[in-house]
């Protein structure tokens, strides 16, 4: 059972599960940034709210066939990056979606790795 969506009033920014069944979802709530993680149907293990002065955003238009778009927010020593990228001339959307965790600058093993979630054109990305 997915969590359910933002709050009111906030928009789904990048939402995906990983390969070991985690939920992870960013939503944007105007003057904050909100990063929810954990297993589908129980309290999530991490609940961040970043003020969007903290967080960044970026959005890669790619050179050539795909583009990514990527959020991330930092806790403490820590930083998560949620990432989307997708073809753009692909008969169908398949969007490539994950999490890089980094600790004092340093990459770190994640638990969490993308996992592809195919959408059909003209469906919602999130």
């Amino acid at each position: 059972m997915p969590w359910p969506p933002c709050p009111p009033g906030q928009n789904i920014l990048i939402a995906c599960t990983t390969c070991y069944g985690k939920q992870v979802q960013v939503c944007d709530a105007v003057r904050t940034i909100g990063y929810t993680f954990g297993r589908p149907g129980r309290a999530p293990e991490l609940t961040l709210n970043v003020p969007r002065q903290q967080a960044s955003t970026s959005h890669w238009p790619g050179a050539g066939r795909t583009t990514t778009y990527w959020v991330s927010l930092p806790n403490g020593n820590t930083t998560y990056t949620v990432y989307s990228t997708f073809e753009l001339l692909a008969d169908t959307l398949d969007f490539q979606q994950g999490i890089q965790v980094e600790i004092r600058g340093q990459h770190a093993l994640a638990r969490a790795r993308p996992v592809r979630q195919p959408r059909r054109r003209g469906s919602a990305a999130g």
